[in-house]
């Protein structure tokens, strides 16, 4: 006689098919058994018998956020253990499992989720829910395909920090915002969260999970989140360092009033339309890098984006925010030097076209890795601060928003913007070419001699810049000594 042969949870599985509760947030690092427990609520239920699966005559739904994984459960976990049975039907093509007289199990990817509305479910599991778009899956067609029946819901993934695919390109995914909520206590007594590491599988050999380990650098940010499941800034964010907010940021009353010509100026830019386009003006003082603002232009042409970035700028000796000599060094993505037709009437480029405005585009550093490094090393060093402006807290808002690429961790996962110019990455591209295209290093020079009034000090830059040092200049613009 044929059987069904099911495995036997572990304990950190049995805590969260055990419970009562109907909703259910499972955060948990890889090989935790993830699927396998989805595989047994599905089909034996679970909240000891409150909450039937297939096998009491439940009607399940198993999603998954891609066609291959559903196809790796289908032929992993389903088709071994339930084909020949009697009274079981296997329906290949829709990945569904008839149960004579009981209930089905259908597989389905998030691909292909509005298939499934205007259905009546007694469960439903969302598995990796951290990456599919789990807010509009819940929202729009799950909990709906609940409330006839009162069903269940288990989610279970492991932590995602960046975006999830939601139209409104978020971050972090919703499932780690989800978690976070129920954490505090927002989505009522129907929701338990349960977080369990990687070690939680105790079948796992311990000296295996700590080789895997030894395969991350110190501190990764992937380990954290893929083998810890972590939600802390530590272990999603890029840069943690730039989370401390109030030492970063400072007012322009912290500068001098008219920022010394011998200090460093330059800045980063890159070209969008659809996308922002963003120019980051930068100041250096051989001690203190400062992020001056961040002008972000949304579908503006070429034109439009020189006229406003040149408008953003003072002239020399006036009192502002990001003085013109900003614009005589730009570092800029490789694409602004490109001929365009698709925005333009002139097959010139948008260095050509800046030039006529007086803003010298170079080609920056497109380096990630070697990037990423530098603002890195500022940060140990404490050298970064951005004046506090609209722009610098949108950039820094969303360098605080970057996560570690799966596949690259010592570069950040690229991020498009929406379809407003919202939630991108175009400010940190801006302000990684500043930065990783830094100028030489500069040092004070020693104040002009034999000029101010008598007895002044002469140790202090400032009070020759602007003012009497002025009156002192040669004809080729330098200090008479």
């Amino acid at each position: 006689m044929a059987a069904l042969y099911l495995p036997a949870p572990m304990a950190h599985q049995s805590e969260v098919l055990d419970a009562p509760e109907r909703f259910k947030v499972w955060r948990a690092g890889r090989r935790t058994g993830k699927s396998r427990t989805a595989l047994i609520a599905s089909l034996l239920g679970h909240g000891q018998g409150k909450h039937r699966g297939a096998l009491q005559g439940g009607d399940i739904v198993w999603l998954t956020p891609d066609y291959p994984q559903s196809r790796a459960i289908w032929r992993e976990e389903l088709k071994p253990r339930l084909a020949g049975l009697p009274g079981v039907t296997l329906h290949e093509t829709d990945r569904r499992i008839q149960l004579a007289g009981l209930g089905s199990l259908e597989l389905r990817s998030a691909e292909s989720i509005d298939n499934l509305r205007g259905r009546s479910l007694d469960g439903a599991v969302i598995d990796e829910a951290a990456f599919l778009d789990l807010e509009y899956a819940l929202g729009g067609v799950v909990m709906p395909a609940l409330l006839d029946r009162g069903g269940w819901l288990i989610i279970a993934s492991t932590p995602s920090a960046g975006w999830d695919g939601n139209s409104g390109r978020l971050t972090p995914s919703y499932f780690n915002r989800l978690c976070v909520a129920i954490e505090n206590g927002g989505r009522g007594a129907d929701w338990r969260h349960w977080h369990h590491p990687t070690e939680a599988n105790t079948r796992l050999s311990p000296t295996d999970i700590e080789a895997l380990r030894a395969e991350y650098p110190p501190n990764s940010a992937t380990a954290q989140q893929e083998l810890d499941a972590s939600l802390t800034a530590s272990g999603a964010a890029f840069y943690p360092e730039l989370s401390d907010w109030d030492k970063l940021v400072i007012d322009r009353s912290q500068l001098p009033h008219f920022l010394p010509d011998w200090w460093q100026f330059w800045a980063g830019y890159d070209w969008g339309y659809s996308h922002p386009a963003v120019f980051v003006p930068c100041a250096d003082d051989g001690t203190t890098l400062y992020v001056l603002d961040a002008l972000y232009l949304h579908r503006e042409q070429d034109h439009e984006q020189a006229a406003s970035i040149r408008g953003s700028l003072v002239l020399p000796g006036q009192d502002g925010r990001v003085p013109s000599a900003c614009s005589r060094r730009v570092y800029a993505g490789h694409d602004a030097f490109a001929q365009r037709m698709a925005h333009t009437a002139q097959p010139e480029t948008v260095a050509d076209v800046f030039d006529q405005y007086g803003i010298a585009l170079s080609k920056a550093s497109l380096d990630r890795d070697a990037g990423a490094k530098v603002i890195r090393r500022l940060l140990s060093q404490d050298r970064l601060r951005f004046v506090d402006t609209v722009g610098t807290r949108r950039l820094l808002a969303e360098l605080q928003a970057l996560v570690p690429d799966p596949k690259r961790p010592n570069v950040p996962l690229k991020r498009d913007a929406n379809e407003r110019g919202e939630n991108g990455d175009d400010g940190a591209d801006a302000f990684r070419y500043a930065l990783a295209s830094l100028p030489y290093l500069v040092t004070e020079p020693a104040p002009p001699k034999g000029i101010g009034p008598e007895g002044r000090d002469p140790g202090s830059w400032e009070q020759y810049v602007p003012g009497v040092a002025e009156d002192y200049r040669d004809e080729a613009g330098g200090f008479v000594m």
